[in-house]
């Protein structure tokens, strides 16, 4: 007769041998050969990727680099949806902008608000996203009255508008935000020859 033998949380681990005398008692050795996986190296995976590539255009290995680094931003639109888009960026800014100084520069000049140039340059930064679009064009006419006044909104800011400690700090490039976003981070921007330690004068 088998003597009973108390199982552990951890016997699925062990195996039972019976082989000696009637006791019975449990192998304490693990066996883990059935476990064991082969796992292909990282050559291999670059072996099935390059063989992969082999079949692709120029144009698409560049479009799959993009996409890959997260700064992708090809967009096929055509006259109608781009026509769509200023259609519904309008609709937005006339919701969002009662108050602010968006609306102001409506009033000094509105060719200037509405001009599509400026308006399909938001549309870019937001990947065509028109509601995206019109917060930040809305933010942009907010930071230039705030930093250049109300009679600089329906104008473009020149050299002549900064006095010599801007000046400064733009001829440092302490900080050049990228036009466009990446998986990594919201807004990735650059740092150029300075750390974020060494900030501008004033």
């Amino acid at each position: 007769m088998t003597t009973p033998v108390a199982i552990s949380n951890k016997s699925c681990l062990c195996g039972y041998d019976s082989s000696s005398g009637g006791g019975g008692r449990m192998s304490t050795q693990l066996n883990t050969s059935s476990r064991k996986r082969t796992l292909p190296g990282v050559s291999s995976y670059e072996d099935m990727l390059m063989d992969g590539m082999k079949h692709l255009s120029f144009d698409q290995i560049q479009h799959e680099q993009e996409l890959l680094h997260g700064v992708a931003d090809h967009v096929d639109l055509d006259d109608n949806k781009i026509n769509e888009l200023f259609l519904e960026l309008a609709s937005h800014l006339n919701r969002m902008k009662k108050g602010t100084a968006y609306e102001t520069a409506e009033k000094q000049d509105q060719s200037y608000v509405s001009n599509r140039e400026l308006q399909l340059a938001f549309l870019r930064a937001c990947h065509f996203e028109p509601r995206a679009s019109a917060e930040k064009l809305i933010k942009f006419f907010t930071y230039k009255q705030d930093l250049f006044g109300e009679s600089s909104l329906v104008r473009a800011i020149t050299a002549q508008d900064l006095n010599q400690d801007d000046l400064s700090c733009l001829l440092e490039g302490f900080c050049q935000f990228c036009p466009f976003r990446s998986i990594r981070t919201n807004d990735p921007f650059g740092v150029p020859r300075r750390s974020i330690k060494d900030e501008c004068p004033h």
